[in-house]
């Protein structure tokens, strides 16, 4: 009897259990139920979002135009989309605040005063807008602030002057300065009549980039020089100029990294023969189909920053430069060491020697990009971010290894950042520079 009833206890813990267990099955394939219902209502609900963004009416003649000469249903729809977000103005981030020493937010707006000015001899000389509909402080300020001037100034309605020393510079009535209203304002006023009212912009003063110092050629080996990881972009067939460009810049102490364009099969296979030779040259698989001034260019060096925190052979790298199939060093590779190695901490990046005002226009930063079908499509103009300090020059960099994984990070500015600069032209030759700038 006693064997009976153990038996039967357990029996009945047997069904107690077994119960437990097939709620707890009905309670997770519930769960799975509503969470896929739930994934598939918010997949459904962005798709409307979509169709809703992308199906405003496009007026935009740039936007039109890039449109009409889409090939894909997909770039055609990703254009509309764009174009419909530049619209309704849910294109552009508000950046953070600069926390770059040369920022100070108690100078933004900061009046000097009014000024006497005239055509022949501007107090700002360095670099002029003009906004017949947009004009204001705001406006004028935030143009002048993306290119690194101190002051801004308002004259004759529409004009927007940028300057980081007030010369030819004779002070007169406060109400010389209010003689013409900002475009579309009861308000504000924007100068006078050779009268340029000039306030500060938020910078403490104007950046000069320190230069790398020079050395001369020496054959005396570098102490503990650092680990640099050559990243080659190879988008071509000439595989002897490669091998040749490989021969000599080739040490056993640092990295090589070969990307190949994903439509040139030829030099991928060589690359891997030669990667299967020598262990400290990596050829990755994961390849971009990259075009002139096109954003897979940036996109693909950020990948290869990432892709290097996977490869245990490579982990110690302390810089990465880029070069193509065409380069051919004119220092030794020893020289190239040390010049890299006295400037440790420090990256090397190439300033475009100029008004910076000038580059940005030149280089179509006021325009948006968008790139699809193997080409950069213009569609509209950019409203520029508020608080955000443009830099550049050549997209031939040398990036330290802090400043490398600071760009891929997934803090507020960079991550901002990589977005924006999806839409512009030639993005590696002022991607790292800008954020460079605000990291000073």
């Amino acid at each position: 009897m006693a064997l009976v009833s153990c038996n039967t206890k357990y029996w009945h813990y047997a069904i107690v259990i077994s119960l437990f267990f097939f709620l707890n099955i009905y309670l997770l394939y519930n769960t799975a139920q509503h969470t896929q219902i739930k994934e598939k209502l918010k997949h459904e609900k962005a798709e409307e979002n979509k169709n809703e963004i992308a199906s405003c009416e496009i007026v935009d003649e740039l936007a039109k135009s890039a449109i009409s000469r889409a090939v894909s249903q997909e770039c055609r729809r990703k254009l509309e989309t764009e174009a419909c977000q530049l619209k309704n103005g849910t294109f552009t981030d508000q950046f953070p605040i600069s926390t770059c020493s040369n920022h100070d937010e108690q100078l933004v707006d900061s009046p000097i005063g009014c000024f006497a000015d005239k055509k022949e001899a501007r107090v700002l000389n360095d670099f002029e807008y003009k906004f017949p509909q947009q004009n204001s402080k705001e406006t004028c300020r935030k143009h002048c602030y993306k290119a690194g001037f101190v002051y801004y100034g308002l004259e004759f309605g529409h004009e927007c002057f940028c300057g980081n020393d007030l010369t030819n510079s004779t002070k007169i009535d406060d109400k010389e300065c209010q003689t013409y209203r900002c475009p579309n304002s009861n308000d504000e006023f924007c100068g006078g009549f050779n009268a340029v009212e000039i306030f500060r912009t938020g910078l403490r003063k104007q950046i000069t980039p320190r230069k790398a110092k020079y050395l001369p050629p020496s054959d005396e080996l570098v102490i503990n020089p650092v680990k640099i990881l050559f990243l080659l972009q190879l988008n071509g067939r000439n595989e002897r100029q490669v091998k040749r460009f490989l021969k000599s810049i080739y040490l056993p102490q640092h990295y090589y990294y070969i990307h190949v364009d994903s439509r040139q099969s030829y030099m991928y296979s060589e690359m891997l023969q030669i990667a299967d030779k020598v262990n400290n040259i990596h050829v990755t698989d994961r390849r971009f189909s990259s075009i002139w001034g096109g954003a897979s260019l940036l996109q693909m060096f950020q990948q290869v920053i990432r892709d290097l925190k996977d490869i245990e052979e490579f982990s110690d790298w302390e810089y990465i430069f880029n070069f193509s199939e065409s380069d051919f060093p004119i220092l030794p590779i020893r020289d190239f060491e040390r010049l890299v190695s006295s400037n440790k901490g420090m990256s090397f990046l190439a300033s475009h020697g100029y008004n910076t005002g000038k580059f940005i226009q030149k280089q179509g930063f006021e325009f948006v990009f968008s790139e699809c079908d193997q080409r950069m499509f213009r569609i509209g103009k950019r409203d520029f971010p508020h608080n955000l300090r443009i830099d550049g020059g050549s997209d031939w960099v040398g990036i330290h290894r802090d400043l490398a994984e600071y760009s891929i990070s997934d803090q507020e500015f960079p991550r901002k950042l990589r977005k924006m600069f999806e839409s512009i032209l030639l993005p590696l030759e002022s991607f790292y520079h800008t954020v460079s700038i605000f990291l000073l």
